[in-house]
């Protein structure tokens, strides 16, 4: 039997064989369908054949899909620490100091004068009592002098200053009492200037000129701080100049106080000649 079938296939191949084709156990055409189309040609573009999609190339998964959050990421690599040798510092030009800009203020500061005066427009900030008169200087002999004087020729400088009296011979004020022992300051004729001194000067010194014409020792005078006496002329082995006398007194024992710079003069009723003249006074450090 079954070499009857198997010579039934080699009959029917053989008779293919000789037709060139394979016969097709169905066509189209023997039902009417549509005839197969020639993938030779380009399909028509009436839209009735849809060209064949590519089925190889898959769609993409539009899906949302969580993110992976179980899968840890790659740790980065630590940068080394770099063991190298260290950049070299910058020393070029330094950068230059703005000198616009203001210095800071050292407050309290010291200045270089704490007070000058040379008493042309004003009285200075003085006030006199008894015979201390200021003013514009032009001497003229009054009353009250005696037989010898020697009066200033003109003030240290300019043509104002202090004096007692200023324009004349002193007042005969009998407030004098025993050479260089002043035992009623109160009496006296006084000059007064009150000043506050700096507390961080380490130096203070006031400095005045002055011109003594009186009759030593019986008249005198001194320079008073508060209770202090700080320069007196007042012994007759001290005979008056008849000249401009510069006078430095150092004071820096009083720095941070408020101080009454105060200048006595006191006289006897018996022999009067011009005074005692005060010009150009300065309160400086140092």
């Amino acid at each position: 039997m079954k070499a009857v079938v198997f010579s039934l296939v080699l009959a029917f191949l053989a008779t293919s064989c000789a037709s060139g084709r394979l016969a097709d156990p169905y066509t189209p055409e023997q039902d009417g369908g549509v005839p197969p189309v020639d993938l030779k040609k380009p399909p028509r573009k009436d839209g009735k054949v849809k060209p064949p999609q590519d089925l190889a190339k898959p769609k993409p998964d539009k899906r949302p899909w969580p993110a992976d959050k179980g899968k840890p990421k790659p740790d980065k690599p630590k940068p080394k620490p770099d063991k190298g040798v260290p950049p070299k510092q910058d020393k070029g030009v330094p950068p230059k100091k703005d000198k616009g800009a203001p210095k800071p203020d050292t407050v309290p500061h010291c200045p270089k004068v704490v007070y000058s005066h040379k008493f042309e427009s004003s009285h200075g900030g003085f006030k006199g009592w008894g015979d201390w008169q200021w003013g514009t200087y032009k001497f003229v002999p009054n009353k009250n002098c005696g037989s010898t004087l020697s009066p200033p020729p003109s003030p240290h400088s300019g043509t104002r200053m202090w004096g007692t009296v200023l324009n004349g011979c002193h007042s005969p004020s009998a407030n004098a009492t025993s050479a260089c022992n002043n035992s009623n300051p109160k009496n006296n004729s006084i000059l007064r200037l009150e000043k506050m001194l700096p507390n961080t000067c380490k130096k203070v010194f006031v400095e005045w000129w002055e011109y003594n014409d009186y009759f030593l020792n019986f008249d005198w005078a001194e320079v008073r701080i508060g209770n202090k006496v700080i320069h007196q002329n007042c012994d007759s082995a001290k005979v008056p100049q008849k000249k401009w006398v510069k006078r430095v007194v150092d004071i820096s024992s009083f720095a941070g106080k408020f101080i009454g710079l105060e200048f006595h003069f006191l006289a006897t009723g018996v022999i009067n000649y011009s005074g005692w003249y005060i010009d150009d006074v300065v309160i400086r450090v140092q």
